[in-house]
């Protein structure tokens, strides 16, 4: 599929408690969480940036928390109003108990990581059983990405971010790989929404093609993006049993 041009993405708007005037691009990880997010007591957003789709959830929660590694970011997320913790998540754990939230939310965060199966199973503790997760992430699967890959013979670009190699990213998921992780990390009732442009989706091949290969199919190849919701089940998060590395041979 052609890249689009962004500059006619459909963007839907939504105002801070702060007066702010936030304009979101329609079809991608932002919008989707601020139209499936279900209401609860307490949120917390891993890799919450400036805090802006926190501070939006903030009427659907009595408590909204963010962590980042970023310091600005999380200055402009406690001015609007997101209760804020430095954290860097491949070094140490999240500062919260146990069951502590009801929902978590996590925007294409788990492809920077070191270890996604550690960063799972860390967003399972702090969330209580029957808690919600939202993940988002590029999803490799994508038939422009493959495209890429077959015949131009080049790893596709996941990431429109300028800094660093593939924007940072280290790790690359299906719709398959996210409920796998899930699965083994607590979770289950796994359902993925997908993500794409408003402008892709408008698109005559894209509506043609949508249509021939149905729901399932559209969010597995014609999707950039994997948007995935999922329930904590009961119980202790799984461990993480892993065989011990064989030795390397000199």
């Amino acid at each position: 599929m052609k890249s689009v041009d962004r500059s006619v993405e459909e963007k839907s708007e939504w105002r801070l408690p702060t007066g702010e005037l936030i304009r979101v691009p329609k079809g991608l990880r932002q919008d989707i969480a601020l139209r499936v997010v279900r209401p609860g007591g307490r949120l917390l957003d891993v890799g919450c940036g400036r805090g802006a789709v926190a501070s939006l959830l903030s009427d659907r929660f009595a408590e909204v928390h963010g962590v980042d590694a970023d310091d600005r970011a999380l200055e402009k997320a406690a001015e609007r109003g997101v209760a804020v913790a430095r954290v860097d998540v491949d070094r140490e754990p999240l500062p919260f108990e146990d069951g502590s939230f009801d929902s978590v939310v996590s925007l294409d965060v788990i492809e920077h990581v070191l270890d996604p199966a550690v960063f799972v199973r860390e967003l399972a503790r702090v969330l209580r059983p029957g808690g919600h997760v939202y993940l988002a992430t590029p999803n490799v699967r994508f038939v422009g990405y493959v495209r890429t890959l077959v015949l131009k013979g080049r790893f596709p670009l996941t990431s429109s971010d300028p800094h660093g190699w593939q924007g940072g990213h280290i790790h690359f998921f299906t719709n398959g790989d996210l409920e796998a992780l899930l699965s083994e990390s607590g979770f289950h009732e796994v359902v993925h929404h997908g993500s794409a442009s408003s402008a892709s989706q408008r698109t005559l091949r894209y509506r043609v093609l949508a249509r021939l290969i149905g729901a399932r199919r559209e969010r597995e190849f014609l999707m950039a993006g994997s948007f995935t919701e999922a329930k904590r089940s009961p119980g202790k998060v799984p461990a993480l049993d892993r065989p011990e590395s064989s030795p390397r041979a000199d």
